[in-house]
């Protein structure tokens, strides 16, 4: 294991969005290494994650809360739709290519960055999508290794 691989490890235990009891030691290093791999394209100018504003999320979930009043549910639901993302996973297979989506989570609402992969859980995996499109691709392999 590499100081940064052992580094970002402890990070992700540390600071886990994970949920799994007894997982969590095996998804923080998987973790890592996909985020490694990921920051190496990022650098390279072929990978990145972006974020932009939701404009259909549904905070209709809100809805089958019976304990709250209509007045909190209406309160939750604004906050939601003013706070409401996507998170978009993109790659490009040089600096000339267009960016291509290639993974994306919606509704993301409550983070205080959505596109970090040590407070929303689901970016990691929007990262190993990139990190896989790009082992793909033959011309980006030299960067991963």
């Amino acid at each position: 294991m590499t100081k940064e691989i052992e580094r970002l490890y402890r990070r992700f235990r540390k600071d886990s969005p994970f949920m799994l009891v007894g997982k969590n030691a095996q998804l923080a290093l998987d973790s890592a290494k996909t985020l490694l791999a990921f920051q190496e394209l990022e650098s390279a100018g072929l990978a990145r994650i972006i974020s932009e504003s939701d404009e259909s999320p549904d905070a209709s979930f809100y809805d089958t809360w019976e304990h709250l009043s209509e007045r909190s549910k209406e309160e939750l639901k604004q906050k939601y739709y003013d706070d409401c993302v996507g998170v978009i996973g993109q790659y490009r297979q040089s600096e000339d290519d267009e960016w291509e989506d290639l993974d994306s989570i919606w509704g993301c609402s409550g983070y205080t960055d959505p596109c970090s992969p040590f407070e929303n859980c689901y970016v990691i995996d929007i990262m190993d999508a990139t990190v896989e499109r790009a082992k793909t691709d033959i011309s980006n392999v030299a960067i991963l290794i």
